[in-house]
């Protein structure tokens, strides 16, 4: 991904060839005219030149100024992730996942994130680490705050049971 400041850097560059390459047109038209040599035909020839010129360069212009110079939001198959939330020190390495149907919008209990939108980063915990993200797909999603609930189970699967259900809230 371009910086946002290198692509606009070439995006002013660009841009700067095309107006002196539209000087020359209108520098060569003139000394024609000074010469005497400038007819309709030369005037028909130097507004083609222009039109293709215009032409071409803003097709070319036009993916760098219709794109955002900026990072693109996620998009269907990127997640955006929440922050890191905390969960317990179990001192064995967990599986982190989503209790199935938990996670609504705060203002509208109704709006629920379909559990295949949903996945965690990191899927397992190694042992006494305690910070983990939920990521949510983010096509046709509504921003704001989302309650949920995941559990965390030892892994791989063991005697010792240790099954935390926390409850999270997650801002998108």
């Amino acid at each position: 991904m371009t910086a946002p400041g290198a692509k606009m850097n070439q995006i002013i560059g660009f841009s700067r060839q095309l107006i002196d390459h539209a000087g020359a047109i209108a520098v060569e038209t003139n000394d024609q005219i000074d010469a005497g040599t400038f007819d309709y035909a030369k005037w028909a020839q130097a507004m083609l030149k222009l039109w293709d010129f215009g032409l071409a360069g803003s097709v070319d212009l036009a993916s760098d100024v219709l794109a955002p110079c900026f990072t693109c939001p996620p998009g269907a198959d990127e997640p955006e992730y929440s922050d890191y939330l905390s969960a317990p020190d179990s001192g064995v390495a967990r599986k982190v996942s989503v209790v199935p149907g938990s996670f609504f919008h705060v203002g509208a209990p109704s709006f629920v994130i379909e559990d295949y939108r949903i996945s965690i980063d990191p899927p397992v915990l190694k042992p006494h680490v305690t910070h983990f993200r939920v990521g949510v797909l983010w096509t046709g999603l509504r921003s704001g705050t989302y309650r949920g609930t995941v559990r965390l189970q030892p892994e791989p699967a063991s005697d010792v049971v240790i099954d935390d259900i926390l409850e999270v809230i997650v801002d998108l």
